[in-house]
């Protein structure tokens, strides 16, 4: 029994179970893990390795005489490659490390509004204890001395925020998980508070205290800005110090880039979904069936399968059913190579395809643009046919009618040959961003893929009726085309609703302004704006080039979009007039005796 987290070699997977390779399932991939004895470097193992590979190659090169030219090549030429594997592989967790970085960044720049904001109050605070700090220095107290007591203070202060961030850390952290991962990566990766991250936060909290913290220190215990302070406290009419317009500078550029991201991703996923996949999603149900080896080696699962779509097509509410070998809205992964009649053989490409059954199409209501779509007849011994989409016609068939062409997939000596019957619209995968490519559909009634263990059952139902199978089949993956799009759509709805939370509260923290009624007496409307202006000046070249990080989670949306920085800057400047109107208002409405009094 291995332990929960146990991941094997590919971090970020945590197998169920785990079996011995000379099992009776067959594997379309190995990988082949290998232990190095003492002593043998990287280099010596990828050399013996290679010679490895070049005899398996060798001994492969006569099946490989149908292939095209360029596949041969592809396959002869290809070189081993050790990796090491002390922490695994990761490659299913690097499909999860996107929305947890642009998470950290949005946060970053939060926790760098924060600190300016602080530093500001911590100014604020330290110059209205001036006349205790001119009568510590008057009485010989070092300036050193007052600063580790200033410092004093604002570690208390930092210390039980940072307790009460750990402890909200803790609540919200399954929250976060929830929101950025699917279900599989939730099981398959394990998040938690550990000695590694709360040494940085800790880490994090002592460097933001020395550089924004001690800064108000040095500033407040300076002898030369004393006569300043003490007017300042007194009640005079005083601009700001100049740290604190540098502050709110930095402050007001981190905002920028903050709400340029935050517009940018919920600009992107408002494009996307306005995106529509190819189909109605709606009342139409979906489910994994597969039988078992046994009644797989008793049974021929094309008769079996088509038994059970007509019984599922007896029951009550139920419109059509199809089967295929992926999801109408499938995940995009499955590929074959592709050669065209008519073209060279070195022409080929990649396309990506499906396997699916009589009504499919009808079932799926994906209309079909030319041609027919798949019956009852194109079965074994039935020439052999494919249904193309748009994108294969335009790019294999450009100007020309495809009906009635053959494509294959090894050249003109290949022995899979199809007639093309029909041209299906254009459909995009769970992978809503990339525009739909050449795509192809081969019937599953004489197809080898027919015979896979596992196929998609697809029903189109009237309302959303429960559906009951046998239960001699195992059924999983039980869905509805529309959770698969909302799942689809979800990186990007939750990136956009965090985004947009932490870019107002960068909005309200630059707003707030670190001011208090000792500190904006003096302040007018003109002054602030002024400060709105520098802050984006500085803050708009700085957003253009850091959310190039952006670039490949956003759609139909460029970093640089101007109607994003326009609409960012719009915001930020009606925030910097509630904010000096405020405090220049009550500063107006100060009674003339009190503010001569005070001079």
């Amino acid at each position: 029994m291995t332990p929960p987290a146990f991941f094997g070699t590919d971090e970020g997977v945590s197998p169920d179970i785990t079996i011995p390779l000379d099992n009776p399932i067959q594997f379309a991939n190995v990988w082949g893990t290998v232990r190095l004895k003492p002593g043998v470097s990287d280099k010596q193992a990828q050399g013996e390795a290679e010679v490895a590979l070049q005899h398996a190659l060798e001994s492969m090169r006569p099946g490989l005489a149908n292939y095209r030219e360029s596949d041969r090549e592809d396959i002869s030429t290809q070189r081993a490659v050790l990796t090491r594997g002390d922490r695994g592989l990761g490659y299913a967790l690097d499909s999860y490390t996107a929305s947890p970085q642009t998470l950290m960044l949005l946060s970053g720049a939060v926790l760098l509004i924060a600190c300016v904001n602080i530093a500001n109050v911590l100014l604020a605070r330290f110059s209205a204890r001036t006349p205790e700090i001119g009568v510590r220095l008057t009485l010989g107290a070092s300036r050193g001395r007052l600063v580790r007591q200033l410092l004093t203070e604002s570690v208390l202060l930092s210390g039980l925020a940072a307790v009460a961030g750990i402890a909200l850390a803790f609540w919200m952290q399954r929250a976060l998980v929830v929101l950025l991962l699917d279900d599989e990566a939730r099981q398959a990766i394990h998040f938690t508070l550990n000695a590694h991250v709360l040494a940085f936060s800790a880490a994090a909290a002592i460097v933001t205290l020395l550089l924004f913290g001690l800064a108000p220190a040095l500033h407040a215990t300076n002898a030369d800005v004393l006569p300043l302070l003490k007017s300042e406290a007194s009640g005079a009419r005083v601009s700001r110090p100049v740290l604190a317009k540098g502050l709110i500078v930095l402050q007001v550029a981190a905002s920028v880039l903050l709400l340029t991201g935050a517009g940018l991703l919920a600009r992107s996923f408002t494009k996307l979904t306005a995106v529509h996949p190819g189909m109605p999603v709606e009342n139409m149900l979906v489910m994994r069936i597969g039988l078992s080896p046994r009644e797989y080696q008793q049974a021929y699962p094309l008769l079996v399968y088509q038994e059970l779509v007509e019984r599922v097509q007896r029951v009550p509410g139920v419109v059509s059913t199809a089967l295929g070998w992926d999801f109408a809205f499938g995940s995009g992964g499955h590929f074959r190579s592709v050669w065209v009649e008519g073209q060279p053989p070195e022409k080929g490409q990649m396309a990506g395809f499906n396997v699916v059954g009589p009504g499919f199409f009808s079932t799926a209501r994906i209309l079909l643009v030319q041609g027919r779509e798949f019956s009852p007849r194109d079965a074994a011994g039935a020439p052999k046919v494919v249904i193309i989409n748009e994108a294969f016609a335009k790019q294999y068939f450009p100007s020309q009618n495809p009906l009635g062409r053959h494509l294959g997939a090894e050249g003109e000596k290949s022995t899979f040959k199809y007639e093309v019957i029909g041209v299906a619209a254009d459909t995009r995968n769970i992978f809503l961003k990339n525009a739909a490519g050449p795509f192809f559909y081969l019937p599953l009634l004489q197809d080898e893929w027919a015979t896979s263990l596992n196929v998609v059952l697809h029903v189109r139902t009237r309302g959303n009726p429960k559906l009951m199978t046998d239960p001699h089949f195992p059924v999983r993956d039980v869905t509805t085309l529309a959770e698969r799009l909302s799942l689809a759509r979800r990186p990007d709805r939750m990136m956009a609703i965090l985004a947009s939370f932490f870019g107002s509260l960068a909005l309200v923290l630059t707003a707030i302004l670190g001011a208090t009624p000792a500190n904006v007496l003096g302040m007018i409307v003109r002054e602030t704006l002024t400060l709105v202006a520098a802050g984006a000046i500085v803050g708009l070249p700085l957003a253009f080039v850091c959310t190039r990080v952006l670039k490949s989670m956003l759609f139909g949306v460029e970093p640089q979009d101007p109607i994003t920085a326009l609409a960012c800057l719009g915001v930020l400047l009606m925030a910097g007039l509630a904010a000096g109107y405020l405090p220049a208002r009550r500063a107006a409405l100060l009674e003339p005796v009190s503010a001569l009094r005070a001079e």
